[in-house]
């Protein structure tokens, strides 16, 4: 009787640590595929706000502000 204990206690050991494992490399995948999917977002918001920099110049920038005037001149 004692060996049967043993091999299942073995077999659930390793169901347990397989499980785990599994488990482990699944949440590495997800944290790959977020990580790349915030960087790609992160870039486009980035060059969106490089853009408007460019646009946005000291040579203009009282245009850019105007329709905010209440006087306008």
């Amino acid at each position: 009787m004692g060996i049967r204990l043993a091999i299942a206690a073995a077999a659930i050991f390793a169901l347990v640590g397989i499980f785990t494992a599994h488990n482990a490399n699944v949440r590495r995948e997800a944290v790959q595929t977020e990580r790349a999917r915030v960087s790609v977002e992160a870039e486009k918001k980035n060059d969106k706000a490089q853009a408007a920099r460019k646009r946005v110049t000291a040579d203009n920038a009282d245009d850019v502000l105007a329709k905010y005037y209440r006087d306008k001149p």
